[in-house]
């Protein structure tokens, strides 16, 4: 990871206000550069690196005309005593910053202001003792240490987290400190997502849950000694399940569609729709995954094992793009999203969805037309409901979809024996059957 380290001259005064002032007021500028002359002004050294920026006092200060600002050295024409050790000293500081970095870099651990004033202090002769880390910093190195196994979605969750305990700590103006972690910490925080953060029940509970993932990180490796943390609540409540119907996915699937780039999209959904694939799977798709009309991958977010026979739709869909590098044309999630709900408004796929939230103790409910919820999770659904109302045992249609959780996949089947008792109702109908 690339770092940069600059020198800078703190309240020095630009070159370009040097001549614009040297062209307008001879006084104001004799007197500017009197203090370019004369002033000593602070030297900071600026740290960036992962788009952070470390800015430290160095412990030394020279005049604006004294200073080199190429070489980023005090310049020994002008700064006639003691040039050498001064820049030596500053090399110094450099060479400190690299070594600390790499050593910290190596061992997962963000170089933080604390750790930059220790090598100042430490080259004044004052104590070199460790800093001790912030819970900010050992956070961020938290984040980092899970970027080599997590996916993509679980380190934003984790960012977001993150940034909404900063906004916390801000709002409640109160550092973030390990030992303030209890029931009182849990009940304000839990305040501030509902009140000032907005958030649903739900999302606050994913919050938590990334919370205390972090927090019995810091307890494996002695940051945190009060396990209080363990019994703060951390409770999604199931979210109302809706699909395409068969009906639906039938047209979806046979519409001819003029716009090829909706075509592609319409048929990497479906190819999900007919194998239950989540689109981080679909995406790695690979065609040696594919063996002899069977699917075999191990899933991206749970890292398990699935084999998956390929019905005939999906084996359609295939060799529609059996020239192409990839198994399937997949582009990103968020293009994808948003073309699905062009085709879903394009498909006049309007019935209307109810959506149930909850933030602290209010009850929300919104109505939208099904094409405004249309995003690619909606054909995983569709394949679990669909398998389940055409008769396939719920056994096997867990072992594909891979679901671990008997609670996170009974709500499928709930919905689809709904789906059935509703078609049966629809079908021996009093008002349309023995009607004389």
């Amino acid at each position: 990871m690339s770092y940069s380290t600059n020198f800078y001259l703190d309240k020095q005064i630009s070159q370009r206000k040097i001549f614009e002032t040297k062209t307008t007021s001879k006084s104001q500028y004799n007197k500017m550069m009197k203090r370019v002359a004369n002033q000593p002004l602070q030297i900071f050294l600026y740290f960036r690196y992962s788009g952070r920026t470390i800015k430290i006092y160095t412990e030394r200060k020279c005049t604006q005309k004294q200073w080199d600002f190429e070489k980023q050295k005090v310049n020994p024409n002008y700064f006639r005593a003691g040039a050498s050790a001064f820049n030596e000293y500053l090399e110094k500081i450099l060479n400190e910053v690299g070594r600390i970095y790499e050593e910290n870099n190596n061992k997962s651990i963000l170089t933080t202001k604390d750790h930059l004033k220790t090598i100042v202090y430490g080259l004044n002769g004052r104590s070199k003792s460790q800093i001790p880390l912030t819970f900010e910093d050992i956070f961020l190195a938290f984040i980092k240490n899970a970027e080599i196994n997590k996916q993509p979605s679980t380190i934003k969750c984790y960012r977001t987290t993150f940034n909404h305990l900063k906004y916390f700590s801000k709002r409640y103006k109160g550092s973030l400190n390990f030992e303030k972690i209890d029931f009182d910490f849990e009940s304000s925080l839990r305040k501030y997502f509902i009140d000032d953060a907005k958030l649903t029940n739900n999302t606050i509970a994913k919050n938590f849950k990334v919370l205390k993932t972090f927090l019995n990180y810091c307890s494996d490796r002695g940051h945190i000694k009060n396990l209080l943390f363990k019994k703060f609540v951390a409770t999604e409540v199931p979210k109302e399940v809706y699909t395409l119907t068969l009906e639906e996915l039938q047209k979806l699937y046979m519409h001819g569609f003029e716009d090829e780039r909706l075509g592609r999209v319409r048929d990497v959904f479906c190819f999900s729709c007919f194998t239950g694939l989540r689109f981080s799977d679909v995406l790695a798709l690979r065609r040696e995954n594919i063996q002899n009309s069977q699917l075999r991958i191990t899933t991206r977010k749970t890292q398990e094992d699935l084999s998956i026979p390929l019905n005939y739709f999906a084996l359609e869909i295939l060799k529609k793009y059996e020239t192409f590098k990839k198994p399937l044309p997949v582009i990103s999630s968020q293009k994808t999203n948003q073309y699905l709900k062009e085709i879903g408004r394009l498909l006049e796929f309007n019935d209307m969805v109810k959506m149930i939230k909850y933030r602290g103790a209010e009850r929300i409910e919104e109505y939208y037309p099904k094409h405004v919820m249309l995003t690619f999770h909606i054909a995983r659904k569709t394949f679990i409901t669909s398998s389940l109302v055409l008769g396939m045992n719920d056994r096997v249609v867990r072992e594909f979809s891979g679901h671990k959780k008997e609670e996170s996949f009974r709500r499928y089947v709930k919905f689809a024996d709904e789906y059935k008792r509703r078609s049966m109702s629809d079908a021996w109908n009093k008002d349309t059957l023995f009607v004389n």
